[in-house]
């Protein structure tokens, strides 16, 4: 559980052990688990930029620049 309000945290599909490092970065994709019941969006945060907001479980890393470290976030959230 994780914020104020204890909402789940969302499961990383890609994480530093199934990431494959031989892929280049414009080929990648990073992935995450299902909504949970009760749940109605991801957000998602590359470099503390919000890049996506939906129900889909991956994003596409072509358009980021392979040559520096990238941070990535992923919440869920419910429309109200």
């Amino acid at each position: 559980m994780d914020a104020a309000k204890g909402s789940p945290m969302p499961t990383w599909l890609t994480n530093s052990m199934t990431y494959n490092k031989s892929i280049p970065l414009v080929n990648q994709t990073i992935q995450w688990g299902p909504l949970r019941a009760g749940w109605d969006n991801f957000t998602l945060l590359v470099d503390d930029v919000e890049r996506y907001v939906g129900t889909g479980t991956n994003y596409s890393l072509a358009g980021l620049n392979a040559t520096i470290p990238h941070f990535f976030r992923v919440a869920v959230s419910k429309l109200d």
